[in-house]
C-alpha cells in the first residue's frame, strides 16, 4: 500500500511538471508571435507572457533572455512614439531587461543570447 501512495504521488508530481512545461512551452511560442508584431502594446502583452513562463520555471535560459529582449523593445517603441516619460520607461525597462539578461547568462554563459 505505501508503495502504491508513493507510486501514484509520484506520477501525479511528474504529470504536474509535464503540464507545467507545457504551459511554458505555450507562453513562450505566444510571446514570440507578438515580439515579432513589433509594437508598444505587443511587447507588454509579449512581457507578461514571458513572466507567466518563468513563473513555471525561473530557470528557463530561452524565457530569460527574451524576456530581457522584450523589455529592451519596449523601452525603444517607447522613445520611438514619444510616449510621455520615455526617458523614465527606458531607465525602469532597462534595469528589468539587464536583471532577465544576467539570469540567462548565469544558466549558459556560454550562449551569446544573454549578452544582447
Amino acid at each position: 500500500m505505501k508503495g502504491f501512495f508513493l507510486s501514484s504521488l509520484l506520477s501525479l508530481f511528474v504529470l504536474i511538471s509535464a503540464l507545467g512545461l507545457k504551459a511554458a512551452e505555450d507562453y513562450r511560442s505566444e510571446a514570440e508571435f507578438l515580439y515579432e508584431q513589433r509594437t508598444i502594446g505587443s511587447y507588454k502583452k509579449c512581457i507578461n507572457l514571458y513572466l507567466k513562463a518563468l513563473e513555471t520555471n525561473p530557470n528557463d535560459y530561452e524565457a530569460n533572455w527574451k524576456c530581457s529582449r522584450a523589455y529592451i523593445g519596449y523601452g525603444e517603441e517607447a522613445k520611438k512614439q514619444n510616449v510621455e516619460g520615455w526617458k523614465d520607461i527606458g531607465v525602469k525597462y532597462g534595469k528589468e531587461a539587464m536583471k532577465f539578461a544576467q539570469k540567462a547568462i548565469e544558466q549558459e554563459p556560454n550562449k551569446p543570447d544573454g549578452y544582447y
